[in-house]
Formats: structure tokens, sequence, C-alpha cells
């Protein structure tokens, strides 16, 4: 538009929108779109670490090193319950070896995803 919207017009808007989409998830009837199943306190707790977090960037480790601990920690932990950390060995007798990393979501998982396992894999 020629002219912005008010805040107060946005966050309208915006809160008409979200009541009318979470009553489909809320409801039961989403497969995959909400993963903790709509917990008030864990949605209290991620909405207060995003506002903390919400400008960010990952990749400058030297300004946000939180933030690349806990991608650390979430890879270790993901790593251990897939046995990645338990000491097996492969068929070939060299030791398992879990790494992982961060993403967005959507479409840069599947293409990274893919291009972890064209590298394992030598393609």
């Amino acid at each position: 538009p020629p002219d912005g919207l008010s805040p107060s017009t946005v966050l309208s808007l915006l809160r008409a929108a979200s009541r009318v989409e979470n009553e489909r998830w809320m409801s039961g009837k989403v497969s995959g779109g909400v993963y903790h199943g709509g917990e008030e306190s864990l949605t209290q707790l991620q909405n207060e670490v995003y506002g903390m977090y919400s400008w960010s960037n990952p990749l400058h480790a030297d300004i946000w090193g939180s933030v690349s601990q806990m991608e650390g920690e979430i890879c270790a932990m993901t790593s251990r319950l897939v046995s990645g950390s338990t000491g097996k060995d492969n068929d070939d007798g060299t030791p398992v070896v879990v790494v992982g990393s961060m993403t967005s979501g959507g479409t840069e998982s599947i293409v990274l995803a893919v291009r972890a396992s064209l590298e394992y894999f030598g393609a």
C-alpha cells in the first residue's frame, strides 16, 4: 500500500487470522503442523525465547555464542537418541560417528539432507 498500516491494525489483523488458523490444529485434525501438542507452558517458553533471539544471526557465533551452544547441545542430544555416541562400531570396525546441524526448516532442511547424503555416499 502507499501508506503502511499502524502497528495496532497489523496486530488486529494477525490476531484475527491466527484465531481462525489455530482452531484447525488445536482441534487435533492437523498432522505434523504442531509438534508439541499445544501445551501452553511450552508455548509461553518458546515465545519468550524467540523474543530474546528473534534478531540474532546464528552465522555470527562470535556475537551470539549461546545460539551456537544451543545448536551443539541439540545435535548432541539427537545423536544420543540415534545411538550416535554409544561407542558402537560400523561393520568395518570404524566408530559410528553422528554429526548434525540446525536449519530453518522446510526446503532448506530437504536440500541439506540430500547434500549430506550425496557427500556421505560420495556422489
